[in-house]
């Protein structure tokens, strides 16, 4: 085995985001390189609890009415029992080291089927803004992280028009 890519669209790409910081892959398979792709997703695993705010990241004014925003899915706090198993420190440290691609759709801008809690809105209004803003996060309070922003122009939130792309294609097949 050359090499494993983890890979989703829309929910699977949440789902590849989170399992990239939790996977145990990396010591079960130590000599295999894994990547992971996460397309086009609803929402991101924070590492903190700073989201985008005026030119920055801070802690949201908002967090007092939205007190979940921080929470898993989009945060490490009250981690379900898998997330749970492995501190803050070391889904940090896995999240930030791991090859991660952060694919997205530059017309990924509606919102079908978009996460619209307080939690998800804290991250940006669409999909696509999420995604770039992420990538501005990991920037501004992880240097040195394993995530790379691929664009696909002009696709909205279709998983076969993004995996069909030359940019899908290389995405997943390096």
């Amino acid at each position: 085995l050359a090499r494993i890519v983890v890979t989703g669209h829309s929910a699977g790409g949440q789902l590849v985001h989170r399992f990239a910081a939790t996977s145990r892959i990396a010591q079960t398979l130590p000599d295999t390189p894994v990547g992971y792709v996460a397309a086009n997703p609803s929402t991101w695993l924070y590492l903190g609890p700073e989201r985008a705010t005026n030119g920055g990241f801070a802690v949201p004014a908002a967090a007092a009415a939205c007190p979940e925003y921080d929470d898993w899915h989009y945060g490490l706090r009250d981690r379900n029992t898998y997330a749970n198993a492995l501190s803050a420190a070391v889904l940090k440290q896995q999240l930030v080291s791991r090859d991660v691609i952060v694919m997205l759709g530059t017309a990924d801008t509606l919102t079908a089927d978009l996460d619209v809690s307080c939690g998800g809105n804290l991250q940006g209004a669409r999909r696509y803004q999420r995604g770039r803003t992420l990538i501005e996060y990991m920037n501004a309070f992880n240097p040195g992280h394993d995530h790379k922003l691929i664009e696909v122009s002009g696709v909205g939130h279709s998983s076969r028009l993004m995996y069909t792309s030359l940019n899908g294609r290389r995405a997943v097949f390096p």
